[in-house]
């Protein structure tokens, strides 16, 4: 008796390619937005730049804000494995936890300098695409990923004793002050991010 060979679907490489533009597209838009900011790209140069007709785009995303979100949710997706994965291999430590927490957002925002107005400090975020409710979500799951993270590993510093009780929240929000701040000013003298998180842990601690 002859073994049962599994049958693709005939469709599924067209699947593929389909989910291959859509992910270039949404590549494209995301850098198109780091260089120049939301507003400032239009649809035109979005599928242009990908290689497509205009018409192809709409195949995939009905408006600009479509993609736009896509974009953003495709950004915050990539922090957010960047962070689970140093916090899932970090020692227990909260302290050494903490830094590679900081480290591996700050290692995202120095290959990603344009989602540091999208994402960081919110400017971006006021693209006149977007609904408020769809900024509002994103911004949440920005700051789920960032400081929320921080106050659970604040947290848990206490109950190892190396941070003294703190109001956790209040605490991981200026943390995230500080690295915006030194963020910012990294940014204006050329400097690189990776320093960023020594200095912000010696201020925090």
């Amino acid at each position: 008796m002859a073994e049962d060979v599994e049958v693709q679907p005939q469709n599924s490489w067209k699947e593929r390619r389909k989910q291959q533009l859509r992910d270039e597209l949404i590549a494209v838009a995301l850098k198109l937005f780091e260089e120049r900011g939301c507003d400032a790209t239009p649809v035109d140069e979005i599928a242009a730049r990908a290689g497509v007709a205009k018409g192809t785009f709409y195949l995939y995303f009905t408006t600009k804000a479509d993609i736009v979100q896509a974009a953003l949710e495709s950004a915050v997706a990539d922090l957010e494995r960047r962070v689970a994965a140093a916090v899932e291999q970090s020692p227990e430590d909260a302290r050494v936890s903490l830094k590679s927490t900081i480290k591996a957002e700050l290692a995202f925002f120095e290959e990603h300098h344009g989602m540091i107005p999208l994402l960081m400090d919110g400017r971006g975020l006021a693209c006149q695409d977007l609904s408020p409710e769809t900024r509002e979500a994103q911004r949440y799951r920005y700051l789920a990923a960032t400081q929320s993270v921080c106050e659970r590993i604040i947290r848990k510093g206490m109950l190892q004793t190396h941070y003294r009780e703190v109001d956790a929240r209040a605490t991981a929000c200026a943390l995230r002050g500080i690295i915006a701040a030194l963020v910012d000013e990294a940014l204006r003298s050329g400097s690189s991010l990776a320093e960023i998180a020594d200095v912000a842990m010696e201020i925090f601690e």
